[in-house]
């Protein structure tokens, strides 16, 4: 299970055993967003956070919105199966690192 203290994120080993290869930033985004979710990851099936705040926590300073469009979609194409260290002889589940996104007025 992973869970959030003190601002730092605790993640399941099957999460951390990403055999993909993704970039600073999008691990950073990736983290965040995981973190952001797991608030209310029971009540809630889809989440919104500000462009702006997304933007400061990760630390995209840059004004190119096309590169960390880039990098959300290759979140979006990038696979992570679980218990991939095999930890659980019977589980298996595979999905993508994000499942979509959408930049709004």
């Amino acid at each position: 299970m992973t869970k959030t203290l003190n601002d730092k994120l605790i993640k399941n080993s099957a999460v951390v055993a990403i055999s993909n290869k993704i970039s600073l930033l999008q691990r950073k985004l990736f983290n965040f967003l995981i973190a952001f979710a797991y608030v209310e990851l029971k009540e809630k099936e889809s989440f919104t956070i500000e462009l702006h705040y997304l933007k400061l926590i990760v630390g995209f300073n840059s004004k190119n919105l096309s590169y960390l469009k880039e990098a959300l979609k290759g979140l979006m194409a990038s696979v992570v199966e679980f218990n991939i260290l095999s930890k659980d002889k019977e589980a298996w589940s595979a999905t993508t690192l994000l499942s979509s996104v959408e930049f709004g007025e």
